[in-house]
């Protein structure tokens, strides 16, 4: 997790055909070669990348909209970050302020009464640790040492008298470490030191790790399996042309964290890069994740945390369970258990299809998670270095704001982001079932080898099944299922946000093939996109017929005898916009007969 982990630092501390007059269609790229069977190497991509000249956006432009607003927080919070934005407190006493909120104290200080809350749930906990490392980040570096350094655990010599391990062979000279200060919690430590971490594992009480120790050589087979995980996971993003630190702390089994959770602070809160696990958590996923983190945090400047925090976080989650992903489908240990967990909250994503692209759904919930799908769209359809490179861009615009990194992205490939959303909407919806000969369909389609599991996943959750749909067996977004009467008036709103499609399957009565006509209204900004199906997942024409929407839109395609659906997307290109949606109102009827 990103800043829901750093909670816990702080409790831790459509037809050609058929087009009408008027219609665009939408160029699609044909599909890729086969994927190689190495999970984390693409084969040659569609596009080029050429770098870009972007405007110049590292400075607030005249008339520079707001910051993201804060989601509602506790009084004493809310006064703080308020004064803080408006400047009447500076870097160091927000930081000094937001510490002690955090429960670490600043000799000297206290925190006044305006500031005070009885309490604060993690999830604002966690917001305000990631203002507060954009604080520190404009310190200079000695006063930022003097503030953050009561927030590191206070290391004396190894104890003589070491805990007992009754399931793990005798302690060795790397036991026996009691960490001090109240975040870090006094319990014993033992040490795994490595390449590029230096593990510290509890041995004693309910949070002590599984100590069991199969090989007899003094290290608990969880945390041999955990240190191996980071060292693959490190060379791998290494590898991959990503910046990451070379050395780092990882804590596991805190006494103040969650059995099965972990988290990754912003350097700045302690100092040194630093990853806290729970003595339960998984020892193939999770580490990956997490080390994502620390690399993310190379790339993120103060401004994201002040101005684009939600969006931060949420591109954080979507590409740390993206990393996990390419690292673990190269790594032949990884069991079956774990290997595709960072899929998980997929229904989420796609149960809620015309939400934001960039729906930030609050500290560790799961849509942000399942958003990996769109750092895999990015990997696969442009370059497995796209997901990178929004990385390296997001300090190239004002507010730090990841989405306006993507589109640098897509400029790069020579790509139009509206273009390139379209394609996203319909792949997701044939993401279980593309029929590769299939003769209509010149689609982009996902190749990645482990799709069949992501397609799994959807058939568990009422929303992104078939269940009652037109096509039962293929699992897809969610969609509304309108089954049409004789004269096929239909008529409905649906609401559809930055990024997100809004799906609606109209479903033919029995009988011959007639023109359906589809009215829609409230569309300006909008593209429609009609698909007109033979038994799902083949086509009933050769492609698909995409509008570029004014004020109100017509579309019209032949639906009847063995054109049996006809799929209508909405979608909403412009991902970087908020409020409640666009709502759209459309109607469907049918002309006497089909043309010939």
């Amino acid at each position: 997790m990103g800043l829901k982990i750093q909670a816990a630092i702080v409790a831790v501390a459509a037809a050609a055909s058929l087009a009408t007059p008027g219609t665009v269609q939408l160029a699609m790229a044909g599909p890729r070669a086969d994927q190689p069977s190495s999970p984390f190497a693409y084969p040659r991509q569609p596009h080029t990348y050429k770098p870009h000249k972007h405007p110049d956006r590292s400075r607030a432009p005249s008339g520079a909209t707001e910051p993201e607003p804060l989601p509602h927080v506790a009084p004493g919070l809310t006064n703080l970050l308020t004064d803080y934005r408006e400047r009447a407190i500076g870097h160091e006493d927000f930081a000094r302020f937001a510490y002690i909120k955090l429960g670490i104290p600043q000799p000297g200080r206290e925190l006044p009464d305006r500031y005070t809350d009885s309490e604060l749930p993690d999830e604002q906990r966690s917001l305000l640790a990631g203002l507060l490392a954009g604080a520190l980040d404009q310190l200079p570096k000695d006063v930022a040492e003097s503030i953050r350094g009561n927030a590191r655990p206070i290391e004396p010599a190894p104890s003589s008298r070491l805990p007992s391990r009754p399931r793990a062979a005798a302690p060795d000279a790397h036991c026996g470490y009691q960490y001090s200060r109240s975040l870090w919690g006094e319990v014993s430590w033992c040490k795994e030191t490595t390449a590029h971490f230096e593990v510290s594992y509890n041995v004693t009480g309910p949070r002590a790790v599984d100590l069991t120790d199969a090989d007899g050589n003094r290290v608990p087979d969880y945390v041999e399996q955990t240190v191996k995980s980071l060292e693959y996971a490190w060379s791998r993003y290494k590898g991959f042309g990503y910046k990451i630190p070379d050395k780092a702390d990882v804590y596991i089994g805190n006494p103040r964290v969650a059995a099965g959770v972990g988290f990754t602070p912003p350097y700045s809160l302690i100092g040194f890069p630093t990853i806290v696990m729970g003595q339960q958590a998984g020892a193939f996923y999770l580490p990956r994740h997490e080390l994502f983190h620390l690399s993310q945090y190379e790339y993120i400047p103060t401004r994201s945390w002040v101005f684009s925090a939600r969006t931060t976080q949420w591109w954080m989650e979507a590409t740390a369970e993206w990393g996990a992903r390419v690292t673990m489908g190269g790594d032949p240990s990884v069991p079956e258990s774990e290997r595709y967990q960072y899929a998980r909250h997929l229904p989420e994503f796609l149960g809620r299809p015309n939400d934001k692209l960039n729906q930030w759904d609050g500290f560790g919930a799961p849509r942000q998670y399942g958003a990996f799908i769109f750092a895999e769209f990015l990997s696969a359809r442009l370059s497995f270095d796209a997901v990178r490179q929004t990385w390296e861009h997001l300090g190239g615009n004002w507010r730090g704001q990841p989405l306006e990194a993507i589109d640098d992205t897509f400029a790069d490939y020579g790509v139009i982001p509206s273009d390139e959303m379209q394609v996203f909407a319909t792949a997701n919806y044939q993401l279980c079932k593309n029929d590769p000969q299939d003769p209509n369909d010149s689609g982009w389609h996902y190749l990645n080898i482990d799709v069949p599991r992501w397609c799994d996943f959807l058939a568990s959750d009422s929303r992104t099944n078939g269940a009652g749909s037109a096509a039962p067996g293929i699992h897809r977004p969610y969609r509304y299922n309108v089954r049409l009467g004789a004269d096929g008036r239909a008529a409905g709103t649906v609401t559809v946000r930055g990024g997100g499609t809004a799906y609606i399957d109209l479903i033919a009565p029995a009988g011959d093939l007639r023109r359906l006509v589809v009215g829609l209204t409230g569309v300006r900004g909008l593209q429609g996109n009609l698909i007109t199906w033979e038994t799902m997942p083949k086509r009933c024409y050769p492609d698909q017929q995409t509008l570029f929407l004014d004020a109100n839109a017509e579309m019209q395609a032949n639906l009847g005898d063995r054109c049996t659906v006809a799929t209508l997307a909405i979608n909403r290109p412009n991902a970087d916009t908020d409020g409640d949606g666009q709502r759209v109102n459309w109607s469907t009827y049918f002309l006497s007969a089909a043309p010939r």
